[in-house]
């Protein structure tokens, strides 16, 4: 006889709830709109691929921080290159901060794929139109492959470059400034 588990259904863009019977109990489109039809759930075994948070709402959400659209790249992510500065938040003017390189040296950011996900697009916001290069990196080389290339408040599509989730991988951008005045605020990388 089968247990009280559920598990996780994925049929392109939807998600679907599956109770140890096989009876669809939850649809999810990327817009929650229906309720559980139970406010007791017992998962069992794991959930590979999507995020599940049943709170009061009792929805679910997936992707990055139930954003299925978007990553934010937050001032934190970045790490300077092996100039030996570091990056940091430059706040000599009354409410603003922004970060700032040493001088010219390039900044990083590495930022996970949600499994399941692709990226499609990479935004840096900032000061000026420096060099914003987006790479696909993984957890077990050093070697980069570039997927695109641009200027920060532009948006730069992946195109063909988009990036698939793996197991292993992750985009790595890379900003080239030229001076410590080259402010960095944030961006997003698009994903669906």
């Amino acid at each position: 006889m089968p247990d009280n588990s559920v598990s996780v259904l994925r049929s392109g863009g939807r998600y679907y709830l599956v109770d140890s019977y096989g009876t669809r109990i939850f649809e999810y489109t990327r817009s929650p709109s229906r309720a559980l039809s139970t406010t007791r759930v017992k998962f069992t075994g794991a959930l590979q691929s999507e995020r599940i948070l049943l709170g009061n709402s009792k929805t679910i959400e997936s992707g990055w921080h139930g954003h299925d659209g978007r990553i934010k790249i937050l001032p934190r992510d970045f790490i300077a290159d092996d100039v030996g500065r570091p990056v940091m938040v430059e706040d000599g003017t009354a409410l603003t901060r922004r970060l700032a390189s040493h001088s010219s040296a390039p900044m990083y950011a590495s930022i996970p794929i949600p499994s399941g996900y692709t990226a499609r697009k990479v935004m840096i916001h900032g000061s000026a139109a420096k060099a914003v290069t987006v790479y696909e990196a993984n957890i077990d080389s050093a070697t980069v492959t570039s997927k695109g290339t641009g200027t920060m408040n532009t948006e730069i599509s992946l195109g063909t470059g988009s990036i698939k989730s793996t197991n292993k991988n992750y985009i790595l951008i890379e900003i080239t400034t030229t001076s410590g005045t080259d402010y960095v605020y944030g961006g997003y990388v698009t994903i669906n």
